[in-house]
């Protein structure tokens, strides 16, 4: 087990002893907003955000305005409610988008808890960059922070696993069902909780009138968006869309579809996205596997960095990024049997939300955790997957007269 903010090997007793050790933190601590603050305003340097821009978005989430607003959130609630930090934590992210971890550790963190983080081995350029960021911070920040905060390589086979599993108070899991369930072979304390995150999928809802009849600066601004979405972490996010659904009649859905993919593809040019080859390759074989499976499926393969099917049913696998099944539907309201279980955001354009409340209500407990415009898609908040992280990660203790 490799100790990656201090760069050596550590153990399991070493970390723990070192945890137990340290003072307990309060919600909201000044040290710690100080701290992820300056961490902030280091992730968006130009630099940085040059190289990784999916960390600008990161950055925004950790200023200081947004953590404030956090811990007073964090700190509401009835006036015989005390809320008090919730304990260790222990963080799994997955290695597919591997900086997701910053954003339940962040919020961890400003809800006094001390955490954990296993780092795979896999982990691209961003998360290694953050995670010197973060050792630069900490080098500032006071001695019971760095004693609290771990960021460790353990591999899946060795017994800190197993350890780190059975002392937290919480568990957070990010990854597919099979990671999820992996994982869960490691019992928990008796009183440990445990939040996750499994295999999700998402869509982009677009009204065909509305995008018909936008202006070219909108048509852009609405498209530079929609690639942020997909192409930040090559369309493997959860939240990223793999289905575009056209609302409409079919004479304004075929203008409108025409208008938007060729504006994607312009800004994909612009920005020299979506042109790797073998990215192309494994977006043509998979659009061609759901197609031989559908007798009514079209495929529409004219735009180089772009792939899609339409089809009649919703194929919701990663396909290789920038590869969509395309569904087509008269009115929202008939969205609502098309939608799965593990159906997590809807990024839309075009719609009131009245209109959008209405087919949430519509659903009940079934599927879609998040509605947000297009261009949000990856946008992270205290609620995701239908969860109230702050919530969850501090303890309601009431105290009465």
């Amino acid at each position: 087990m490799q100790d990656l903010l201090r760069n050596r090997p550590t153990t399991t007793n070493e970390v723990l002893a070192a945890i137990d050790d340290a003072p307990s933190q309060e919600i909201g601590a000044p040290d710690t907003i100080k701290f992820l603050g300056t961490l902030a305003r280091r992730l968006m340097t130009p630099s940085v955000r040059r190289s990784y821009p999916e960390l600008a978005s990161l950055g925004f989430f950790l200023r200081n305005s947004e953590l404030i607003r956090l811990v007073e959130a964090a700190k509401g609630g009835p006036d015989d409610v005390v809320r008090v930090p919730r304990g260790l934590h222990f963080h799994i992210p997955p290695s597919n988008v591997d900086t997701v971890f910053v954003y339940s550790w962040a919020l961890s963190l400003i809800s006094g808890n001390p955490n954990i983080v296993r780092i795979s081995e896999r982990c691209g350029g961003a998360a290694r960059l953050v995670l010197d960021e973060i050792d630069s911070t900490l080098q500032h920040a006071p001695n019971n922070l760095r004693a609290t905060q771990w960021f460790l390589a353990i591999d899946h086979s060795e017994p800190a696993m197993a350890d780190f599993s059975s002392r937290c108070a919480q568990r957070v899991i990010w990854g597919g069902d099979e990671a999820v369930r992996a994982i869960r072979q490691h019992p928990l304390d008796a009183r440990g909780a445990e939040l996750t995150f499994p295999d999700r999928t998402s869509l982009t809802v677009l009204n065909a009138r509305f995008i018909a009849e936008l202006d070219s600066s909108a048509l852009d601004a609405l498209a530079a968006g929609f690639v942020n979405d997909v192409w930040w972490f090559d369309q493997a996010a959860c939240s990223s869309p793999r289905t575009l659904v056209w609302v409409g009649n079919s004479d304004t859905q075929t203008n409108a579809r025409r208008r938007f993919l060729d504006a994607v593809h312009s800004r994909l040019e612009a920005a020299g996205l979506g042109n790797d080859p073998a990215m192309a390759m494994q977006r043509r074989v998979s659009l061609y596997g759901v197609a031989l499976n559908d007798a009514d499926a079209s495929l529409d393969l004219t735009r180089s960095r772009l792939g899609l099917v339409q089809a009649s049913e919703r194929f919701v696998e990663w396909m290789g990024a920038g590869a969509f099944v395309e569904i087509f539907i008269e009115e929202l309201p008939d969205l609502a049997k098309m939608l799965k279980d593990r159906d997590q955001t809807m990024t839309h354009a075009g719609f009131q939300k009245s209109d959008l409340e209405a087919l949430v209500r519509n659903l009940g407990p079934r599927s879609v955790d998040r509605v947000v415009g297009v261009g949000s898609a990856l946008k992270f908040g205290r609620f995701w997957d239908g969860f109230d992280l702050l919530g969850s990660m501090t303890r309601h203790v009431t105290v009465a007269e």
